[in-house]
């Protein structure tokens, strides 16, 4: 249970079993250039869900959506009425306050109002190097100078490998996400890694519910 209140836990409960299918989506998607439309679907509909639950949680405490606010101004115009825990505890979850609350409020309203947010395949290659005891990983941006060796094996300058021996274990490997492309919600940040994003969203949002509740 994520609430005291079940209409709050049906729709976290809905989200919960759609990351379950996100991501086991996504996983199957890693070696295409692209993401289905219909995993795309499933995205827009677990911030959906996201966001009901929000929304029901503050329909018991006052008839009006969650707010999202930009300002703290903003924010006190909109809970006049409230006690002052109550704003206190809303205040740790506005888009001016938490960045994570931020981009999800610019990804659901994208989706719901506009478009389903498209995303962009990223690859990033790392060569780990190892032996019986001891691993050197290196990401592509870092170069080795002529003289540099690792674990006693001297890099090739022109490779940027180790030169090729019986002593270590070269791999080169590529780690392959999908990043929110944020080209038309300049608000939203970029190189969101969409999987942990969705991920550490959900945990928030129930995290948001169980402290808000535990003051009404």
């Amino acid at each position: 249970m994520y609430s005291k209140f079940e209409d709050i836990n049906a729709v976290i409960k809905k989200a919960s079993m759609l990351f379950t299918t996100i991501e086991q989506w996504y996983n199957n998607s890693l070696e295409k250039q692209n993401i289905d439309y219909d995993l795309l679907v499933e995205i827009k509909d677990f911030l959906w869900n996201l966001r009901s639950g929000l929304d029901y949680l503050w329909n018991k405490i006052w008839l009006e959506y969650f707010p999202m606010c930009n300002s703290k101004n903003d924010l006190i115009n909109k809970t006049k009425k409230l006690s002052q825990d109550i704003i206190n505890q809303l205040e740790l979850y506005q888009p001016y306050t938490d960045n994570l609350i931020k981009n999800f409020n610019n990804l659901n309203n994208k989706n719901k109002h506009l478009t389903l947010i498209p995303q962009i395949r990223k690859e990033t290659r790392q060569v780990s190097v190892s032996n019986w005891h001891w691993n050197v990983s290196r990401w592509p941006w870092v170069t080795f100078w002529n003289w540099v060796s690792v674990m006693w094996v001297p890099i090739d300058p022109a490779t940027q490998l180790p030169i090729p021996n019986n002593t270590v274990k070269t791999e080169i490997i590529t780690w392959i996400d999908f990043i929110f492309d944020n080209t038309e919600i300049k608000e939203l940040d970029s190189n969101i890694s969409a999987l942990s994003f969705l991920k550490e969203t959900l945990t928030e949002i129930k995290k948001i519910i169980r402290e808000i509740e535990a003051h009404i």
